[in-house]
Formats: C-alpha cells, sequence, structure tokens
C-alpha cells in the first residue's frame, strides 16, 4: 500500500464512514512539511531517569548495607546483590532508547492529513485525513507529555497486530486517545506541534 495520502477533497467529513481512508505504513514518512522525531539527548534523559528512580531504593538499601558493621564477605554479597539487577537493566534500557530513537518519525502532517504512531515498538504508522479526527489534545501521564490524535471512527487502526491492539489498549487507558505522540521526548515542542497541526488541518478538526 503506498505511503502518500489520496488527493485532498476524497474523503469529505460528510462521507466518513466505513469502509476507512486510513492507511498503515511501518513507519512515517519523513518528507512532510511537518514532522517531529525522537530526540536522542531528552529520550535518554527521561528514560534515565526513570531507571534511576526505580533503582534508589535499592541503592540506599545497598549503601546502608555498606555502612552497617559488616564483614568482607557481607559487602562483596550486598555489592553483587546491586550489581546483578544493572546487569539486566543496562542492556534492557539501551534496546529501548534505540527502539524509541531508530523508528522514524513519532508524527508528521501535511495539508491532507496527518501520520502519527499506532504502535511503538516495533514501529507501525497510520495516516488519518483531517475530516477523520475528532480531536487533538494534549495530555500528560508521568514524566511525559503526549499530543493525543482522536479519530471519530473507534476502529482506526484495528487489525495492525496483537502487539498494536496491547499498545493501543493502554494509550487509551491511559490518555484517552490510542493514538499519540510525545511533546517531553520529541524534537519539537508542544506550542509548536499544535500550531503546526492548527494551520495545517485550517479547522477540519477540533484542536484543544
Amino acid at each position: 500500500m503506498s505511503d502518500q495520502p489520496p488527493p485532498p477533497g476524497q474523503y469529505p467529513s460528510s462521507e466518513f464512514t466505513v469502509p476507512r481512508p486510513f492507511q498503515i505504513a511501518k513507519r512515517i514518512p519523513g518528507d512532510l512539511p511537518f514532522v517531529v522525531r525522537p530526540s536522542k539527548g531528552r529520550t535518554a534523559l527521561v528514560q534515565g531517569g526513570a531507571m534511576a528512580v526505580g533503582l534508589l531504593p535499592l541503592l540506599c538499601c545497598v549503601g546502608i548495607g555498606l555502612t552497617a558493621d559488616t564483614g568482607a564477605g557481607d559487602s562483596s554479597a550486598i555489592l553483587l546483590v546491586f550489581l546483578l539487577p544493572l546487569l539486566f537493566l543496562v542492556p534492557l534500557f539501551v534496546f529501548v532508547w534505540l527502539m524509541a530513537v531508530l523508528g522514524g518519525p513519532t508524527l508528521a502532517a501535511d495539508q491532507h492529513g496527518l501520520w502519527i504512531r499506532a504502535r511503538k515498538m516495533p514501529v507501525k504508522a497510520i495516516w488519518l485525513p483531517w475530516e477523520s479526527i475528532a480531536r487533538i489534545y494534549t495530555r500528560r501521564w508521568m514524566l511525559d507529555r503526549a499530543v493525543c490524535v482522536q479519530p471519530h471512527d473507534p476502529s482506526a487502526g484495528a487489525g495492525t497486530g496483537v502487539w498494536a491492539a496491547m499498545d493501543q489498549g493502554m494509550a487509551q487507558a491511559l490518555l484517552g486517545s490510542k493514538f499519540n505522540a510525545s511533546s517531553t521526548l520529541g524534537d519539537k515542542r508542544e506550542p509548536e506541534i499544535l500550531a503546526a497541526l492548527a494551520h495545517f488541518s485550517r479547522g477540519r478538526t477540533y484542536i484543544g
């Protein structure tokens, strides 16, 4: 299936019914007028911070154990307890970071519609014409702030695989929309993203 959207006007909102004009691709095209890509530095900072927070209780226990009156054997055992999780978490961190930054753009838009990820890892992207989008809004969850895209048709993105269904279900529960792109981890900030989407949609979808 071609990654290029249909010509404008082919899917007016008054005729938007199933079958859907959605397009699915392995990644978001990077040659559209507006493209949001993952920021390698911000992604590493946020993911690394989350991992450090998760390790903080273990680090405190190790520190208390090392400062207590223990023998050399006990100290070695305490250090081993701390190092073993790191042997698992560090490769996991590198893998998740690589999947995030090497998966291509997270959002792209032009005058016809927008591309957004339908599945984060491995990436699967969906194209939505502006007339098919009911609302675009932002929402925060923990350290991240996401730009959420809510289509008129709740079945948009269906049939894209089990992993995509799990990803979309989690996003729906946490953010209220199956499709979202991070403005915290992207190379463009939230105001710039919303301004660009408002410019290209030209009133065809509600933003806010």
